[in-house]
């Protein structure tokens, strides 16, 4: 179990939640396919509210390779939506994101 930090308030978030979330800034930011976003910056924007600094987000976005939800691109230091499960991120996001 991973801890959110909301407001001075320790919240508990599961990996499953930190993959939605992952999924969830990728396809806001209309990052499909060719269009990518840094690693490091998604590490970033999700290590300042979970405890760990961002450890297990870089764990989990291996997770969601492995699994092929995103694509690694030069070098695995930029990362985007897999467009041919598209479906299966949305009913994704849609399960784990309130």
């Amino acid at each position: 179990m991973v801890y959110l930090v909301t407001l001075n308030m320790k919240v508990a978030i599961s990996r499953l939640e930190i993959k939605a979330q992952i999924l969830n800034i990728l396809e806001r930011r209309g990052c499909w396919g060719s269009c990518q976003i840094p690693k490091d910056t998604i590490i970033n924007w999700l290590g300042k509210k979970v405890l760990d600094n961002g450890k297990s987000v870089s764990k989990v976005i291996d997770d969601l390779w492995q699994d092929r939800l995103i694509w690694y691109h030069n070098k695995q230091e930029t990362i985007s939506l897999n467009p041919h499960r598209k479906q299966e991120i949305y009913d994704y996001i849609d399960k784990y994101i309130t």
